[in-house]
């Protein structure tokens, strides 16, 4: 492990998407860059308004 992603962890997207339909399933798992090209927001990003929405529930 490089030392400096011990001292600065980062944070990273891991999605995992679950497709069906009446025949089969299949999980696909997507990371870091690919989720960001589909969604257009940044792991930390994300984080923060999921942090900031789970505060706000807390309050009501």
């Amino acid at each position: 492990m490089d030392v400096t992603s011990t001292l600065h962890p980062s944070i990273r997207y891991c999605v995992e998407m679950t497709v069906a339909n009446d025949t089969d399933e299949a999980v696909f798992v997507s990371f870091d860059g690919e989720i960001t090209k589909l969604t257009n927001i940044l792991a930390a990003d994300a984080r923060h308004l999921l942090i900031c929405r789970y505060l706000t529930k807390q309050h009501h």
